[in-house]
């Protein structure tokens, strides 16, 4: 057995051979593999020189030369160190995290430069030295081997020695060129927005800031897309504001799109007002700079596939996609809060949703809830779901936020009785059996619902017990609930926005169960008024909403309560005004997520 002292002795022994490597194997070349040829038995540190990075000149760079001369790394070099000496040995390369070391080495004689304590050629020299170091060390990256072609550009006369202290500097930090780029053409673009120069003079400075990074071989995709447009100023396809501008766009791509759809919004906005017929509409976007999926559009509008208003519409949700579901969901709720309301019944509720659908799907605008509600329409029309099942599943479907919420209330609503003594074990365990089923003959799922399906399944084993399945049922439940409390408290009680007085906000993701737990459904919740004051609703979700008077447990609610009031169903946006003539306490809530309540108090 090997004591304390025999496995100090054997590791020190370890670290002497790692520091001198084949020093101590004087006769390793005699070695000899099974087949009788040599092998290399050069050891760097605790491997085979074979297997370190860069091999073994890599290693006596790193160790037995860095190591045991204590020569400074250029990590270390003081920025205010004034001397001419650029000696390569204090230079240690390190294959790890070069693409970070390598630049921060040359930035050493880069920031010199730049703050005038050494010449162009003194920081040339410096970094020459960090370059010929990493290249002894044979370390490499494609950031390494850029500044070598930059220094051989240099070499060669093609650059002077201030250019190529430049080029090295946004080689060695890619990162920077696209931004750096960005700037320099904003500089110009800049002035002409002022009317400070002509578009002409504009472009002769975006072409003498673009050039002046090309001639630095420096280049990018943005760079070489700006590219693409200065040929086509050159051949005269592009010419004026007109060649600012795509030159704009083309260099800042993440305002394409903005910029793009506030295009088609100022089209359609005069369209909505009536200020436009749908063909001007339409006019204005075939003569417009679109984007592919547009274009897809403007292929069916030519082919005849889609006119008029229609033709409109479907471009606008092509150009704001993130509007589809909302959009949809909002159509739907419309029809499905009729039906939930009794005004009309499950099948003129399905002709309605169907409606709805093929609206959508006309337009050749698709979602997977749209796509989801589909197939929920299919399952109706081939006899598997019964008309108000269908709408139930429509219903859900067409908003899986709430899947969980009422899968969880509809569970929870049995495990309470149970608790209450109200009901017995049995009884809640068939309770919850039946919401189960429901969901899932609805097809509805969910992570949840099947987590509670494999409980269920494992009980019908005869494996457990009702009591076990029931608790590992509230579990999962709970698990699921924590998460989504601390998915909102993360999130944050939104902020209240600046109103007129006697306005009430209904913020966004209020259509999801979460904003009753900090009373923010509607902001704010309580409010004070005075005979004869009207109050304003607005909503500011992108979901429906309505303001009703009374409470989800009333027996009345609505119009049907005295002095009552309903603002019917609300889009996002939309206002809905009451005007108090009668003093008194008025609570009211949202009919399509009854979670959502407040107050008025007219005093």
């Amino acid at each position: 057995m090997m004591t304390k002292a025999s496995l100090v002795i054997v590791m020190a022994t370890i670290m002497v051979v790692g520091v001198f490597g084949t020093n101590f194997v004087s006769d390793a070349d005699a070695l000899k593999s099974k087949n009788g040829a040599s092998r290399n038995t050069d050891i760097c540190g605790l491997v085979l020189c074979s297997d370190y990075p860069g091999q073994k000149e890599a290693f006596d760079a790193n160790w037995s030369n860095g190591f045991l001369s204590n020569p400074r790394t250029v990590t270390n070099v003081d920025a205010n160190d004034h001397s001419d000496s650029h000696n390569t040995s204090k230079f240690v390369p390190s294959s790890h995290n070069a693409d970070q070391e390598f630049p921060a080495q040359l930035d050493v004689f880069i920031h010199k430069f730049e703050l005038d304590k050494i010449s162009a050629d003194e920081a040339l020299e410096g970094m020459t030295e960090v370059y010929d170091a990493y290249v002894k060390a044979r370390i490499t990256s494609d950031i390494i081997d850029g500044v070598g072609e930059k220094l051989s550009l240099y070499k060669k006369g093609t650059f002077d020695a201030a250019t190529a202290v430049e080029a090295i500097h946004l080689t060695a930090e890619p990162q920077n060129v696209d931004p750096e780029y960005q700037g320099a053409l904003d500089e110009v673009i800049h002035k002409f927005e002022l009317d400070k120069i002509s578009a002409d003079e504009a472009l002769e400075g975006i072409k003498e800031a673009h050039y002046g990074f090309v001639d630095l071989y420096v280049t990018s995709e943005i760079i070489e897309a700006v590219e693409g447009k200065i040929a086509l100023i050159d051949s005269g396809k592009l010419s004026g504001a007109e060649a600012v501008e795509a030159i704009h766009l083309t260099a800042e791509p993440q305002n394409v799109d903005p910029e793009y759809q506030g295009a088609l919004d100022e089209v359609i906005h005069k369209f909505e007002l009536d200020k436009i017929s749908a063909d001007e509409g339409l006019d204005l976007y075939v003569t417009s700079e679109i984007i592919e999926a547009v274009e897809g559009k403007i292929a069916l509008i030519d082919s005849g596939k889609l006119s008029g208003a229609e033709a409109v519409e479907a471009i606008h949700l092509t150009a704001e996609p993130q509007n589809v579901d909302p959009e949809y969901q909002g159509a739907l709720d419309e029809v499905i809060h009729k039906f939930e309301l009794d005004k009309i019944s499950a099948d003129e509720g399905l002709d309605g949703i169907t409606e709805v659908y093929d609206g959508f799907v006309g337009l050749t605008i698709t979602s997977d809830i749209i796509e989801d509600v589909g197939e929920k329409i299919a399952l109706y029309n081939s006899g598997k779901l019964e008309a108000a099942d269908a709408v139930e599943a429509i219903h859900l479907t067409a908003e899986p936020q709430n899947v969980d919420p009422e899968f969880i209330n509809a569970v929870e609503e049995h495990t309470y009785q149970l608790e209450l003594d109200d009901i017995s074990l049995n009884k809640a365990f068939e309770g919850i059996t039946e919401v189960y089923d429901g969901f899932v003959g609805l097809t509805i799922t969910s992570e949840l619902i099947e987590d509670v399906g494999t409980q269920l399944a494992v009980y019908d084993s005869g494996r457990v017990s009702m009591e076990f399945t029931l608790e590992e049922i509230k579990e999962i439940i709970e698990k699921v609930e924590r998460a989504a409390q601390k998915s909102y408290s993360e999130g944050g009680i939104p902020e209240m926005k600046e109103l007129p007085p006697n306005t009430v906000d209904i913020p966004a993701g209020t259509g999801v169960p979460g904003c009753e737990v900090d009373d923010w459904c509607y902001m704010p919740s309580s409010l004070t008024a005075h005979v004869g004051d009207t109050i304003t609703w607005i909503n500011s979700d992108t979901l429906p909403h309505t303001v009703t008077s009374g409470n989800a447990d009333a027996d009345a609610v609505g119009l049907d309560v005295p002095n009552g009031f309903d603002s019917g169903f609300m889009s996002a946006d939309d206002r809905f005004e009451h005007t108090f003539d009668v003093a008194g306490l008025y609570d009211y809530y949202c009919q399509l997520h009854p979670w959502m309540q407040g107050s008025v108090t007219v005093e």
